[in-house]
């Protein structure tokens, strides 16, 4: 890896984003049309990495298509961030963000609540894609006489359901919970499965027992990881929050709050009664911000200053996930802090070209 592929602040390199081919590097950029700059600003340090001339004006044609496409629809104009996913967000540092945005923003995601989309035909196309890939490879596979033997036994049904059995006991905690309904859907399902093959008096092959240990020991692990406790923590007065999801991964930083908002997003929103969908509204009103909301939720955190998503009502989570995507409508200040000195440094350079 050669300097210019890290980060000038760190020395990090930066994560692949995978969806800029002008930019394939790094999950938060930052362009500023009207002056013709582009910055990579690092994950880890907040550091504002400026791209040379010839690099910068290659790639504001694909980050000023990528961003009007996120406002076309009219409601997030004067949002100077947008996250196109869970991995890449744009933030364009010539524009101020508007209070108004952020609140269009919490409208449109309240409206979406208990209203079930229909996925698109993009998204049917490539999971339609994925299916056959898997088809095909498992075919493929079965062309090989040992694969082809292993098919034939239990050990496929022994792997499976060693997984959702050491998954449902290792999750026993979220069981009850509305986004745990395929954990208890797996556990119905494949436990009988599991104890009738195990008990169906012929005789267990090696393949067979390993496929059961391999499946109860990765079952084991994503239960404990979903067990984990989910929420969010910050420092007292500000709302900058990290996240905790035992399943997803942690997250610091301006990427803790894209996750938040996926993280709350609740299961089974068409089955949400009217009345919590009234009290995320009106908390999230009566605050009107992410900052002033935090400090109703202080007294709930746990000696760890962890507030579990779980231990909250569902109105109030509600009204956390409006707040959290209000507040995608501008980038963290610690992000926003190093705007002045990137913009100075890009002065000097560019007078020295």
């Amino acid at each position: 890896m050669s300097k210019a592929d890290g980060c000038l602040g760190c020395g990090k390199a930066f994560p692949k984003n995978r969806q800029l081919a002008s930019i394939p590097d790094a999950r938060l950029i930052a362009f500023d049309p009207d002056t013709a700059r582009v910055w990579r600003i690092c994950h880890r340090c907040n550091a504002w990495n400026l791209l040379g001339t010839e690099s910068a004006a290659a790639a504001l044609p694909e980050l000023m298509t990528r961003y009007d496409a996120e406002i076309a629809g009219g409601s997030l104009a004067g949002m100077n961030m947008v996250v196109l996913s869970d991995g890449l967000a744009l933030l364009r540092a010539g524009t101020s963000p508007s209070r108004q945005a952020g609140e269009l923003y919490a409208s449109e995601l309240h409206a979406g609540l208990g209203v079930w989309q229909w996925p698109g035909w993009r998204a049917g196309l490539a999971g339609l894609g994925y299916v056959a890939g898997g088809g095909i490879l498992l075919e493929l596979l079965k062309q090989i006489d040992a694969v082809q033997s292993l098919f034939a036994s239990h050990a496929p049904i022994a792997f499976f359901g060693g997984i959702f059995c050491g998954w449902g006991f290792f999750g026993w905690r979220v069981l009850p919970q509305r986004d745990a309904r395929a954990i208890r859907l797996a556990w119905v399902i494949m436990l009988p499965t599991l104890v009738w093959t195990i008990l169906s008096g012929e005789p267990q092959s090696l393949a067979e027992a390993t496929s059961l240990a391999l499946g109860i020991c990765l079952g084991a692990w994503i239960g404990w990881k979903v067990a984990r406790p989910s929420g969010i923590r910050w420092e007292d007065g500000t709302d900058r929050i990290s996240v905790q999801d035992g399943l997803w991964g942690d997250r610091a930083g301006w990427a803790a709050t894209s996750a938040a908002l996926f993280i709350l997003q609740p299961d089974d929103s068409d089955r949400m009664k009217p009345a919590d969908r009234d009290a995320g509204w009106a908390a999230w009103r009566a605050h009107g911000s992410l900052r002033s909301m935090l400090r109703d939720f202080e007294s709930r955190r746990d000696a760890t200053g962890l507030l579990n998503f779980r231990e909250l009502a569902l109105g109030e989570r509600i009204s956390l996930l409006l707040a959290v995507g209000a507040r995608l409508a501008e980038p963290p200040e610690e992000i926003l802090a190093g705007l002045p000195d990137a913009q100075s440094v890009a002065q000097i350079a560019e007078s020295l070209d």
